[in-house]
């Protein structure tokens, strides 16, 4: 079965989580700091990747050091919220929890 066709919303099989964040409010933030030579030093872009031992969360960004905080605060909700049976899913950078939103 390929993976297109088990993603199902209560499917109990494990799933690859994507997650990135693409508000207008992030984007201008993005263009803020890069536009301030004082700030550019500290939003340096680097190359992020997250794996735990027991998940299948993996994130490769390039992205500021905060927006990761973010993602991977998100993520590490998203799956404390499954672990605990509740529906929990991801859409952009909010996390929607039994159909109510919820930011990280």
């Amino acid at each position: 079965m390929s993976r297109e066709c088990r993603h199902t919303t209560f499917s109990r099989h494990s799933r690859d989580i994507l997650a990135t964040l693409n508000t207008t409010r992030d984007k201008s933030r993005e263009k803020k700091e890069k536009s301030n030579p004082k700030v550019e030093e500290k939003t340096e872009s680097i190359d992020f990747a997250m794996n735990q031992v027991n998940s299948k969360v993996s994130v490769l960004e390039k992205q500021r050091n905060n927006l990761q905080d973010e993602i991977t605060a998100i993520i590490a909700k998203n799956e404390e919220t499954r672990r605990l049976g509740k529906r929990a899913y991801l859409a952009y950078d909010t996390l929607y929890i039994d159909g109510t939103p919820v930011r990280a």
